[in-house]
């Protein structure tokens, strides 16, 4: 598996309604996953989301694989 199938198979997994798009929920899953506490999941997650307030935010991984992610409002139903 090549690195670029590695980044897609891991967003796969993370991106449970496969809507192409990771919500404020879904990366607040991935970031309880690898914290020890909830509350430093919280603590965590809100500092992303304040750094990444914008529609949108491009990251470029070592290999040269560039995601482009965006941060989708949380239904409110």
């Amino acid at each position: 598996m090549n690195d670029e199938h590695l980044v897609r198979f891991t967003f796969d997994l993370i991106d449970e309604d496969r809507s192409g798009y990771l919500s404020r929920e879904e990366v607040y899953d991935l970031i309880l996953l690898m914290s020890k506490t909830e509350a430093e999941a919280q603590l965590k997650c809100q500092k992303l989301l304040n750094v990444i307030d914008a529609t949108s935010i491009s990251v470029s991984a070592p290999t040269g694989i560039v995601l482009e992610l965006k941060v989708m409002p949380v239904n409110s139903t």
